[in-house]
C-alpha cells in the first residue's frame, strides 16, 4: 500500500442519515494516512425519495419548460436530503444552501449546458461544503484541480495543480462529480463520475484509492442476479476494466484508466461494515488454477445488423466502410463478429437515432452499399454474456465448454467473441435467456 490514503464517499455512505455522516467521519479520523476525502451527492432519504441528483436534473427540466417556474418548493426537497444525511450540522448552511441554487437556476434561463452543468455539480459541492468543517478539513472546489475539456476529459495540467493544491498533512474534502474548463466553464462528468474525481487524484498524488460504498466489495456477479453471488477479494485492473463495462455498475468504467496507468492499489469496502474488508484491485495478482474467471458481467439490450455478401472477404476496405455508416451518425459499435461472407455489428439499441425510420435507413443503406446480391437483417433483443479473469488466457477449450453449459440449458448463441489479450469472453444470446445463462456459468465456474 502507498503512503497516503484518498477516500471517496459514494451518495449511499452519505445518506445514511445523521449517523451515516458521524460513520464517514469515524472511518477518515480512524487512519491519519486518509488525507483527501471526495464526496458524491446524497441519494435517497427514505424509500420513495429521489436522489439529489435526479432531483437537480427534474428542476433543470421544469426551468426549460416554463421561464417562470417557481423552484422553492423543489430546492427544500433537495436540501431534505442533506439535511437527513447531516443533521442539524446541514442547517448552518442552509441560507447560503438556497441562495446559491437558486441563482444557479436563474441562471438556466441565459446559460446553455454550462448553466446546467453548474446546477447538477451543486449536488457534490454542497456535500463537499458541508463535510469539510464537520471533518475539520479544507474544503477544495474540484474545479481549482481538474481542469477538463467539454466533452468532460481531463486535462494533464490537472496532475501538477493537484499535486501542489492536495499534497502534504492538511486533511481536505473535494467534491466529486465535475471539472472545469480552462475558462471556468463547470463540466459535469457521466452517472458515477465521482470515481473519476478520486481516481485522477489518486493517481495524481499517488496515494491508495479507498473507495467507499454499501456494499462489501466487489461481486463475481450481479447480486441482482445471483442474491448471494460471491465476493472478489482481489482482482486486476485489467479484469475490472473488462467488467466494469459489462454490467459491472459499482465502479465507474474510465475510473480504472488513471489507476492502472500509475499502478494505483484500490480498496473497494463497505462504508457500513468497517472496518471488514472490501475487493482489492490491483495490477497483478495470483490465481487460482482451478477457477479461470473472476466475474460475469453483460451487456444487455444489444441488436444487430448481419450483413451477407458473397465475395466480401476478398473486398478491402469493406467493413471499414460499413461501420462508416455507423459513424456518421455518431452510432458507437459494441462488438463485431466476421465469417467467410458475413458479418454481425452490434449496439446499444438506446444508442440508435430515436425517429422510427432510423433502422430502416442504416439497413438501406448498407443494402445500397453492398449492391443487390447481399442480404441485410436486423436481430433485435440480443444480450451478450461476459466471462473475465486472467486465468482464461491459454486455457484450452474454456470456450467450448462454456459454449457446452449454455446449450445444455438450451440456450441459443447468436454469436461469441473473443480478443487477443484472452483476458475475457463474450457469448451472444437473446436477452430472454440472459439470468439463465449467467446462472448456468457461475455454477460451472464459480459457485
Amino acid at each position: 500500500m502507498l503512503e497516503n490514503i484518498i477516500c471517496k464517499f459514494g451518495g449511499s455512505s452519505i445518506s445514511g442519515g445523521a449517523g451515516g455522516a458521524e460513520r464517514i467521519k469515524k472511518i477518515v479520523l480512524d487512519d491519519p494516512r486518509r488525507k483527501v476525502i471526495v464526496v458524491s451527492a446524497p441519494g435517497k432519504a427514505f424509500e420513495e425519495d429521489k436522489k439529489v441528483t435526479d432531483k437537480l436534473i427534474s428542476i433543470i427540466d421544469k426551468k426549460k419548460k416554463d421561464t417562470d417556474y417557481n423552484p422553492e418548493h423543489d430546492i427544500k426537497s433537495v436540501f431534505g436530503n442533506y439535511a437527513h444525511a447531516f443533521g442539524t450540522v446541514a442547517y448552518r448552511f442552509e441560507e447560503a444552501f438556497h441562495e446559491i441554487l437558486n441563482q444557479r437556476i436563474n441562471d438556466l434561463s441565459d446559460g446553455g449546458r454550462e448553466a446546467e452543468d453548474a446546477v447538477k455539480a451543486f449536488g457534490e459541492e454542497a456535500s463537499a461544503r458541508i463535510m469539510a468543517p464537520y471533518l475539520g478539513a479544507e474544503y477544495v472546489n474540484a474545479g481549482e484541480v481538474l481542469k477538463v475539456t467539454l466533452d468532460g476529459k481531463v486535462l494533464s495540467v490537472s496532475e501538477e495543480l493537484i499535486r501542489q493544491r492536495l499534497g502534504g498533512d492538511q486533511l481536505h474534502v473535494v467534491p466529486g462529480f465535475y471539472g472545469q474548463t480552462l475558462d471556468g466553464k463547470i463540466v459535469t462528468f457521466s452517472r458515477g463520475g465521482s470515481d473519476l474525481t478520486g481516481a485522477h487524484l489518486a493517481a495524481a498524488l499517488r496515494y491508495t484509492y479507498e473507495n467507499f460504498t454499501d456494499s462489501d466489495g466487489i461481486r463475481s456477479v450481479n447480486p441482482k442476479i445471483i442474491p448471494n453471488a460471491k465476493k472478489i477479494d482481489v482482482m486486476t485492473y485489467r479484469e475490472i476494466r473488462d467488467l466494469s463495462v459489462s454490467g459491472f455498475s459499482i465502479f465507474h468504467e474510465e475510473a480504472m484508466i488513471p489507476l492502472r496507468k500509475g499502478r494505483i492499489p484500490v480498496h473497494v469496502r463497505n462504508t457500513f461494515t468497517y472496518p471488514s474488508e472490501g475487493t482489492w484491485i490491483v495490477s497483478e495478482r495470483v490465481s487460482d488454477a482451478d477457477k479461470p474467471i473472476v466475474g460475469i458481467g453483460y451487456r444487455d439490450n444489444l441488436c444487430a445488423f448481419n450483413i451477407e455478401s458473397l465475395g466480401m472477404n476478398e473486398e478491402i476496405g469493406t467493413v471499414c466502410d460499413l461501420l462508416g455508416i455507423f459513424k456518421k451518425r455518431r452510432i458507437p459499435v459494441e462488438f463485431i463478429t466476421t465469417g467467410i461472407d458475413d458479418t454481425a455489428i452490434m449496439l446499444k439499441r438506446n444508442k440508435l437515432p430515436k425517429y422510427p425510420t432510423a433502422v430502416d435507413e442504416i439497413m438501406q443503406e448498407l443494402q445500397g452499399y453492398l449492391g443487390d446480391d447481399s442480404s441485410v437483417e436486423f436481430d433485435d433483443h440480443l444480450s451478450g454474456v461476459v466471462i473475465a479473469g486472467k486465468g482464461l488466457k491459454g486455457r484450452r477449450g474454456i470456450l467450448a465448454e462454456t459454449a457446452d453449459t449454455l446449450s445444455n440449458q438450451g440456450i441459443n448463441i447468436k454469436f461469441m467473441s473473443q480478443g487477443p489479450r484472452e483476458s475475457s469472453m463474450v457469448y451472444g444470446i437473446e436477452s430472454v435467456d440472459l439470468g439463465k445463462a449467467i446462472t448456468a456459468i457461475y455454477r460451472k465456474y464459480l459457485a
